[in-house]
């Protein structure tokens, strides 16, 4: 994955610049580009699961579900891993990853046009799994692709869904 970010002070290619305060924290802490990553109580504190949780309620209710997906607390990923090995998660887990995060991924064209009773949909964090994430879950999970768009984390849920609603002709 390449990294984008805003550099207004840059005018020339290979120009030594320095970032925003706002952009080199995205640049450490969200793209991983060294150590500084967003830490799960940030998730917490924020309260995103409460909001999640909400939007997935409202969503079922509208569409007229009678089961409400339901929202995870955020993990690290071993231990989404791990409740994927132990089989606590419904299968088949479908990874949601960028085409050209260099794993064996397929794309959502290549999935089987039967939809499953049920399935586990990991969406990863901004910036993207680390290739050693998406090594680790090539063994449990389909690595799929929803083609060559960067969308936003927070968006790609709903995305994600409404391609496989669409593919599985669920509508």
């Amino acid at each position: 994955m390449r990294a984008r970010f805003y550099a207004p002070d840059a005018h020339t290619s290979g120009e030594v610049v320095a970032l925003p305060g706002d952009e080199a924290a995205h640049l450490t802490r969200v793209l991983r580009l060294k150590r500084g990553e967003v830490t799960i109580g940030s998730v917490i504190r924020g309260r995103r699961r409460e909001r999640w949780q909400r939007i997935a309620v409202s969503s079922a209710k509208q569409c007229g579900r009678a089961i409400v997906p339901p929202i995870l607390e955020a993990e690290p990923f071993d231990a989404v891993a791990s409740l994927i090995d132990e089989r606590q998660l419904p299968t088949p887990a479908l990874l949601l990853a960028e085409p050209l995060s260099g794993a064996d991924v397929v794309s959502l064209s290549e999935l089987e046009r039967t939809p499953p009773r049920e399935a586990s949909l990991l969406i990863g964090p901004e910036g993207g799994w680390t290739p050693e994430e998406i090594a680790s879950s090539s063994e449990r999970c389909r690595v799929v692709t929803l083609g060559g768009r960067t969308i936003r984390s927070d968006a790609m849920a709903l995305v994600a869904v409404a391609a496989l609603f669409a593919k599985w002709k669920e509508y």
